[in-house]
């Protein structure tokens, strides 16, 4: 998330993204290609391009990479070294990395329910209700094959209906 907000970067853009894209000092990058669904493709407008990066992009990457990184590997991969599945990153970190605390309505095992969730550390939430009668679960957002998501926000508005 950081780096496609201090970057400007497309998602599909930073999946693909190799250290061989960046200088050895991390100042510049060139965008080269994208993956999509695991697939490797040139970027949307066909061309490469190439910019500086800010002194606290600069940082996260140096600290990412490794002493004796290899300059093929995927900056930005699963715990395999697979390429990030852009799909379920964009429904498991984007949308739930931005919620709040509230009352959502929630995707899971394919099941439609309305919510509460509160963060937790770890990347995990925690779902409950306020019916006693069910038991709060936790999601953790690491998990590989995740059946959740995230609808949308309850919103509650109450009016006054006649006098």
């Amino acid at each position: 998330m950081f780096f496609l907000f201090g970057t400007g970067c497309r998602t599909g853009e930073a999946v693909g993204l190799r250290w061989k894209h960046l200088s050895a000092d991390c100042t510049s990058i060139e965008i080269t290609e994208t993956i999509s669904r695991k697939v490797a493709k040139p970027p949307k407008t066909n061309q490469a391009r190439q910019f500086r990066l800010s002194p606290e992009v600069i940082k996260m990457l140096m600290q990412r990479r490794a002493e004796n990184y290899n300059k093929e590997e995927l900056v930005f991969s699963s715990l395999n070294g697979a390429p990030i599945d852009d799909h379920n990153f964009r429904n498991r970190s984007f949308r739930v990395q931005t919620i709040q605390e509230g009352i959502f309505v929630i995707r899971s095992d394919s099941l439609l329910m309305v919510k509460r969730i509160q963060r937790q550390l770890g990347n995990r939430l925690r779902i409950s209700s306020d019916n006693p009668a069910y038991e709060s679960f936790m999601i953790d957002l690491n998990k590989e094959n995740l059946d959740f998501d995230i609808v949308g926000k309850v919103i509650w508005i109450i009016k006054k209906m006649g006098n």
